[in-house]
């Protein structure tokens, strides 16, 4: 009945399984000096970090349909019809090493001045091995729902930078600025794609 709220529903689609595996090992080494020249203090900070990453995802159908709910007194124990979650071949592996070195110092100039500065530089080499899907618009010449592989290898360097000034004008007061690089390369979240629109295609 359209004009009784207790007989509103809601439909449920949003069904999904996680079949997620994770693997990470990281060394980070930091070397901490202070010192001064003249009259400005430093404090100067520098690292070295070594990492590997690894995940596997994988695909399923047979997730089933569920049974729309009720807006005020949804059933929590609602039955899921046609549920047998099985792999469908979709699976993504990626592995990632990556080499990073930085360095910062913290200038104190007096009491009213503070400035900091400094670069990173991260080098990475990313393998990636996948099977997805197709649909009607992503492969048109194929059948909708068929396997395709994807695979990508690639690497690359990345430079930031960063350079700040803080001024104390009064004790309890300050002004600050900062002028700063962030890259990121593509598939920060260990999952690549082949579209040409999607920020995670490393080829674009």
């Amino acid at each position: 009945d359209p004009a009784n709220p207790d007989t509103w529903t809601l439909a449920r689609t949003n069904r999904t399984v996680k079949d997620q595996r994770n693997k990470i090992l990281t060394n980070q080494s930091v070397v901490t000096a202070g010192f001064d020249t003249g009259s400005i203090k430093h404090t100067l900070v520098a690292g070295l970090e070594l990492t590997r990453e690894e995940q596997q995802n994988f695909g399923y159908n047979g997730l089933g349909t569920l049974v729309p709910a009720n807006i005020y007194a949804p059933n929590p124990s609602a039955p899921v019809a046609g549920l047998n979650p099985v792999r469908n071949g979709v699976f993504n592996d990626a592995e990632v090493d990556t080499q990073s070195l930085y360095v910062f110092d913290t200038l104190k100039v007096g009491d009213k001045w503070i400035f900091n500065g400094g670069i990173r530089a991260d080098h990475f080499n990313m393998d990636y091995d996948s099977a997805v899907l197709t649909t009607a618009t992503s492969h048109p010449a194929l059948p909708v729902g068929t396997l395709v592989p994807l695979d990508f290898r690639f690497g690359d360097t990345l430079v930031n930078g960063k350079l700040s000034a803080l001024y104390k004008p009064t004790k309890d007061s300050s002004v600050y600025a900062l002028v700063a690089t962030s890259k990121q390369p593509p598939g920060t979240n260990l999952v690549l794609s082949g579209s040409a629109n999607n920020a995670s295609n490393p080829r674009f």
